[in-house]
């Protein structure tokens, strides 16, 4: 029986609503995407992910989201969008980047956009 996979956009809408791209803990203007996606954002998420996205068998979402591997992940992803990486981060992902030296922000601006976008194609 395969899972209805319609809530995954509403999902994802209250995710990019909840994300504050204010100050980082650390008192910075571009905060991390450590600093953004916080446990408190991510568990609902990951508890509503349809079967074929779900996590290995064995493994918790807090095992995940306290994982290295993804902790290093949002590092890696931050410096490349903080560091001249923005565009081609956007266009691996499909998104339009207005402005390629935006940081986390235009990364999460972009992303705000597409799901936008996607709303008003798909109300």
């Amino acid at each position: 029986m395969q899972e209805d996979n319609s809530s995954v956009p509403t999902n994802l809408q209250n995710l990019i609503r909840n994300i504050d791209v204010g100050q980082s803990q650390g008192g910075e203007a571009d905060p991390s995407l450590s600093d953004l996606l916080r446990v408190e954002t991510l568990l609902p998420m990951i508890a509503q992910l349809p079967d074929d996205l779900a996590l290995p068998e064995g493994i918790s979402a807090e095992e995940a989201i306290h994982s290295t591997q993804l902790r290093q992940s949002l590092e890696i992803l931050t410096h490349a969008v903080r560091n001249g990486g923005l565009k081609s981060v956007c266009e691996a992902l499909g998104l339009k980047c207005v402005d390629e030296n935006a940081g986390v922000k235009g990364l999460v601006d972009a992303v705000r956009r597409k799901v936008r976008s996607e709303e008003d194609e798909h109300p």
